[in-house]
């Protein structure tokens, strides 16, 4: 893969709307997921002797979306940084963009 492509402008431009994104995944994430145990709550007590199992997998969903969440959304500092990176690293060699 030819990574100059990457280094210019458009490609930290790119990055920057990446991590602009992450926050709003990370919230419609968390929505869908409020909504899943929602649907649980308003099911649960017709799903009889399946009912904990339901419940036990909410639970282990809900605490999967919270870890990631956390994870992710350090994700857009670093993104936002490698911009920069990116940005700075064009301004000292405008020779190899063609520029």
């Amino acid at each position: 893969m030819d990574y100059k492509k990457f280094l210019c402008p458009e490609g930290a431009e790119a990055l920057r709307t990446f991590a602009a994104s992450m926050p709003i995944a990370i919230e419609n994430i968390k929505m869908d997921t409020d909504a899943l145990n929602m649907v649980y709550q308003s099911v649960a007590d017709e799903l009889g002797y399946h009912s904990d199992n339901f419940g036990e997998m909410i639970l282990l969903i809900k605490d999967a979306q919270e870890k990631a969440a956390d994870a992710i959304m350090e994700l857009p500092k670093g993104l936002t940084q490698t911009a920069q990176k990116i940005d700075d690293w064009c301004a000292k060699n405008p020779h190899v963009l063609g520029k």
